[in-house]
C-alpha cells in the first residue's frame, strides 16, 4: 500500500470536505497576489451564491486584515441570502431568475 507524502492533502469525491469553504480561500490568495498593496485594500466584493466562496475568501482574508470588508452582492432576483438575513431565518426562493446562473440559487448556506 502507497503512503502518502508527509503534509499532504487527500481529498475524494465520495464526501465533501467538512470546511468546504476553505478550499475555496485559495481565491482570496490569488486576490493578495495581485493586489499591488494588499495593505491599501480596504475592501472586496464577492457573488454570494450559496455561500461558500464569500466564507472561504473572508475566512482567508480576515486571517491576514481583520479591518478588510467582505461584501457579498447578489442579482435581485436570486437574492435568497439578502432576504435570509432580513427575516432573520433561511429562506427558499420560489422562483429565480437565472440571468446570472452561478449565483442563482433557492437557498443560501446560512452558518
Amino acid at each position: 500500500m502507497p503512503t502518502k507524502p508527509s503534509g499532504s492533502l487527500q481529498t475524494s469525491n465520495a464526501s465533501p470536505p467538512a470546511r468546504p469553504h476553505a478550499f475555496q480561500g485559495t481565491i482570496a490568495d490569488e486576490i493578495k497576489r495581485q493586489v499591488k498593496d494588499f495593505d491599501s485594500l480596504d475592501a472586496v466584493f464577492v457573488p454570494v451564491g450559496g455561500g461558500g466562496l464569500i466564507a472561504g475568501i473572508a475566512a482567508y482574508l480576515k486571517a491576514l486584515k481583520p479591518s478588510i470588508q467582505v461584501i457579498g452582492v447578489e442579482p435581485t432576483g436570486a437574492n435568497a441570502m439578502a432576504q435570509s438575513l432580513m427575516r432573520g431565518e433561511r429562506i427558499v426562493l420560489s422562483r429565480v431568475d437565472a440571468f446570472a446562473d452561478g449565483v442563482a440559487v433557492k437557498q443560501a448556506r446560512m452558518g
